[in-house]
């Protein structure tokens, strides 16, 4: 079974403009960063899926998602 919701578009022209910003030009490079988590789900798959986009939402606000871009791609508190 699979499942899938759409994040709100600030989500990929985030992740676009930090990719520019650490120069991850190729399909490689930018792909390459990528991750894919994992975990148990109830019976609704589609239910848990948009929560778990609603979580990722609420989550990372614009301001938040702001300072990821001007880091290119890392947590405030990370370094590549």
């Amino acid at each position: 079974m699979r499942a899938s919701a759409r994040l709100p578009d600030r989500f990929m022209t985030s992740v676009d403009a930090a990719a520019t910003k650490a120069g991850k030009t190729s399909d490689d490079d930018y792909i390459g960063e990528w991750r894919e988590e994992s975990r148990a789900c109830g019976q609704d798959l589609q239910m848990e899926v948009d929560r778990e986009a609603d979580n990722i939402a609420e989550t990372y606000p614009r301001d938040l998602i702001k300072t990821y871009i001007r880091n290119g791609g890392w947590a405030p508190t990370e370094s590549p």
